[in-house]
């Protein structure tokens, strides 16, 4: 019976574990390079050429939440110009896709953070399916080591929920020690 608990214990350690959905996402642009890298969990899984604002024109610099998307959004602003798979994360300002793609790797937009439509659609995919909580928007001018903070939150619930199912293995395998089922306690993952 006390095999059956333990066993519960640690499966109930899975279901509290951050599911998928709670993966934080993190798109960071870097203006001096005109890259933007998509984190998923800490793990960089994108990186694309983007345009910022060209001479005339700002691109801000900081940390933002996502505040609305838009799947196609026209621009008011701007003579009515097409802004598909659009993330804003600050008033006006917008990841974006473009299809002015030779300007790519450039400063070249009013603003915004442009880049290819497939990838705008990817980067909305990801903030439509993880949630605007579990996102953020960091815009840099230059990489510097500091920006290695982006990865601990991630890393490090990833490391206290390893922790505590591993204690919990460890107890289970304790209360079986010397017994047939002490083997059958270890989790094969750990």
């Amino acid at each position: 019976m006390r095999l059956t608990g333990a066993i519960a214990f640690i499966f109930s350690l899975f279901i509290l574990l951050p599911a998928q959905s709670e993966a934080e996402v993190i798109a960071k642009v870097i203006k001096s390079t005109q890259t933007m890298k998509v984190y998923v969990n800490g793990v960089e899984r994108y990186k694309w050429r983007v345009s910022t604002a060209r001479r005339g024109y700002w691109t801000p610099v900081g940390q933002w939440r996502p505040k609305w998307l838009s799947r196609m959004h026209y621009s008011r602003k701007y003579h009515m110009s097409p802004m598909p798979y659009s993330v804003f994360f600050k008033g006006g300002y917008a990841i974006h896709g473009t299809r002015a793609v030779r300007r790519l790797g450039r400063t070249a937009s009013h603003g915004c953070i442009r880049l290819r439509t497939k990838n705008a659609k990817t980067f909305y995919s990801l903030v439509m399916r993880h949630g605007k909580r579990n996102s953020r928007v960091v815009i840099v001018n230059k990489e510097s080591i500091r920006d290695l903070a982006l990865k601990i939150p991630s890393e490090l619930k990833a490391l206290k929920a390893k922790k505590a199912l591993l204690l919990a293995a460890l107890e289970a395998r304790r209360d079986y020690a010397g017994t047939d089922m002490e083997h059958e306690i270890w989790p094969a993952s750990l």
